[in-house]
């Protein structure tokens, strides 16, 4: 029998639910027939379809923690009399990651309004990488620094595209400005681990037939390890469940959400 290979594409509009990415999500199945009738196609359509809200619905749960974690330093930070420190962040957040039974790679990061790292810590270390000092112009492009010069302009939480970390994984950044007494002194950046969001795909019950693509609205591929814009990739590790590791040059239809 001959390998018939389906490819399917749509948009996953994932302003998870917080306008945090858009997703351009493709799910290709394999079906051993030459032929297929009118209602096979159906059937294949169908559960291509089904596996799209799923796919959904797990990654909203699990982006809903990185939500609930996120606000909640941000109320920390902006009730506090005086901007904490990092021990002090450190140690709040670890009592919200605990509550909420949150196990994702985390970094949290004040900078002040020159892009100077002041401090950074993650779960268990503080300024590990030792940035403290360093501009990040040194290490982001005009476009990303662009993003931050607006974001720290209030104290809203600004969600910007997955970035390549010198930690080694792939990372979504949280903006939010702060202010003393009303004047900005710098902003706070968030930094989750897309891998382990991803991952409420893959090990969910999800149909096993299926393999995902994801791509930035600027059109850029990224997997659970690594986005491929140009930049510095810092994870030596391929994602061995990347659509770049199956056949899928065949097209059977094209369907938009």
């Amino acid at each position: 029998n001959l390998v018939c290979l389906m490819t399917f594409r749509k948009l996953l509009n994932l302003y998870i639910p917080f306008t945090l990415l858009l997703i351009l999500g493709s799910a290709f199945v394999l079906y051993m027939n030459q032929e297929l009738s009118r209602g096979e196609k159906d059937a294949i359509q169908l559960k291509k379809e089904t596996a799209h809200q799923q796919a959904i619905q797990q990654l909203n749960k699990s982006v809903d923690k990185f939500k609930l974690l996120i606000s909640g330093i941000r109320a920390y930070v902006v009730e506090s009399d005086e901007l904490p420190d990092p021990y002090e962040l450190q140690s709040f957040t670890n009592e919200v990651l605990d509550r909420i039974n949150f196990e994702d790679s985390l970094v949290i990061s004040y900078l002040n309004k020159s892009h100077v790292f002041i401090y950074s810590f993650t779960r268990n270390t503080v300024n590990e990488n030792d940035l403290t000092g360093v501009n990040v112009s040194s290490i982001r492009d005009k476009e990303e620094i662009r993003f931050l010069e607006n974001a720290m302009k209030d104290q809203e939480l600004h969600f910007n595209y997955p970035i390549n970390l010198v930690e080694g994984w792939l990372g979504i950044p949280v903006v939010f400005g702060v202010e003393n007494e009303g004047i900005s002194i710098g902003y706070i950046a968030a930094i989750v681990n897309v891998g382990t969001i991803l991952d409420a795909i893959y090990e969910s019950n999800i149909n096993k037939e299926f393999v995902y693509k994801f791509r930035t609205e600027q059109g850029h591929s990224f997997d659970r390890n690594a986005i491929y814009d140009g930049s510095v990739i810092y994870n030596e590790n391929e994602d061995k469940l990347s659509y770049v590791h199956f056949d899928t040059k065949d097209e059977l239809s094209l369907i938009h959400i």
